[in-house]
């Protein structure tokens, strides 16, 4: 039977060679057609990828990192329908990203216009300061929403509201002190109406309270100006009565004023000035008041003494007639005090005194006037005898020696 089996080929014979090769060619056949079929679905698969990724780039709302998603997974599809899947997914992100991108571009374009407005709003408020304006601004540029915006919106009204009110009440501080500051120029004593018109104009103008007190200052300044003019003339004028200086010294002391910067050295200037003429004033009546108790001196010869003192240009001066007057009295004093001299000698002795040139030729004069009182004295002694009770003069004549040799009146 195994036999048989083994030669069933060569049984066939050229029919079954037929069709055994019928059957070869027909599975080949098919073998060949299934592969063809596998081919076509690759290039046609290959094709729609390719196609999908084309339209993919053409998504202009996709990421980068979005378009490189989807053609690599698009690229890693192994169907039609899973690459047609990708690439709808793809178009929905699209869409999405479109949908976001618009809505927030309108947010932005919106921001932009409510920035905008902000910014022209807050340029019309006038009552924020440069600095103030300055940081509303950059916040509001810097803002990220509208609602941010608002905020600086609000709270730059509320600060010019707050300005405006601050405002009003140093208008309202600003007018009094005008005021006030005007009633002060008015009591100025020492300004002329015409400065008193031009300070108030100037008050009128200010813009600040440092201007009011600048105004106020200026005014002050002029009046202690003025009033150290009219202080400078008046000094000059009680200098120029002052009868006890001198020309020279009335110069002096007026060249001082002119110099003077203050009010107080030109009343400092005026007491030394007076002073000076006071002193010699009282000098003088002092002097001449001394002069009339010198009673030995003839009043002929007290007046002349005065009316020296009266024109002494110094203190110096008066004391000088003062002691000349003094040494006359006492020389006729003395004069009248010679007892042993005659009378007309005497006399004569009394105008020799008032007629002395110095200190000197009046001492020469009472010392000879002395001796010769005391040589008549020693004379009179001689003649004494001894039944009169008095004491004889012992060695007359060496007296009489001594005082020619004596120098001093004493």
């Amino acid at each position: 039977m195994s036999k048989l089996k083994s030669k069933k080929p060569i049984i066939i014979g050229v029919s079954g060679f037929i069709l055994a090769s019928a059957i070869i060619g027909a599975t080949v056949g098919v073998t060949v057609n299934k592969q063809n079929s596998i081919t076509y679905q690759e290039v046609k698969l290959r094709t729609k990828k390719s196609e999908l990724n084309t339209k993919i780039n053409e998504l202009m709302y996709l990421s980068s990192d979005e378009v490189t998603k989807f053609t690599t997974d698009i690229s890693n599809a192994q169907s039609l329908e899973e690459a047609d899947e990708l690439f709808n997914k793809a178009n929905q992100t699209n869409n999405s990203n479109k949908v976001a991108k618009e809505a927030k571009e309108a947010k932005e374009a919106a921001l932009a216009t409510k920035k905008q407005s902000a910014v022209s709003h807050i340029n019309t408020l006038a009552d924020l300061t440069e600095e103030e304006k300055s940081r509303f601004l950059v916040d509001i540029n810097k803002s990220e929403s509208e609602e941010v915006v608002d905020s600086i919106l609000q709270k730059a009204n509320d600060r010019n509201q707050v300005n405006k009110e601050n405002k009003l009440e140093l208008l309202k501080q600003l007018k009094q002190e005008i005021v006030d500051a005007k009633s002060e120029i008015n009591n100025l004593g020492h300004l002329n109406e015409d400065q008193k018109s031009n300070y108030s104009n100037q008050l009128d103008k200010a813009n600040s309270s440092d201007e009011v007190a600048t105004i106020l200052a200026k005014a002050n300044e002029q009046n202690k100006a003025n009033l150290l003019i009219q202080n400078k003339a008046n000094a000059k004028t009680q200098i120029d009565g002052l009868s006890e200086l001198t020309n020279e010294e009335k110069t002096e002391f007026k060249n001082q004023v002119d110099k003077a910067n203050s009010n107080e050295q030109v009343e400092s200037i005026l007491a030394n000035a007076t002073k000076q003429n006071d002193e010699l004033k009282n000098k003088k009546l002092s002097a001449s008041e001394r002069v009339d108790y010198l009673k030995s001196l003839p009043d002929e010869d007290k007046e002349k003494i005065k009316k020296q003192i009266e024109v002494g240009t110094s203190v110096q001066e008066v004391e000088m007639q003062l002691e000349k007057a003094k040494k006359l009295n006492n020389g006729i004093l003395l004069a009248e005090s010679f007892l042993n001299i005659p009378e007309d000698q005497k006399s004569q002795l009394k105008e020799e005194v008032k007629k002395s040139t110095s200190e000197e030729d009046l001492k020469e004069k009472l010392l000879k006037a002395s001796k010769d009182n005391a040589k008549a004295r020693i004379e009179e002694l001689k003649k004494v005898k001894k039944d009169v009770n008095l004491t004889p003069l012992e060695k007359p004549d060496e007296v009489l020696t001594k005082i020619d040799q004596a120098t001093t009146i004493q």
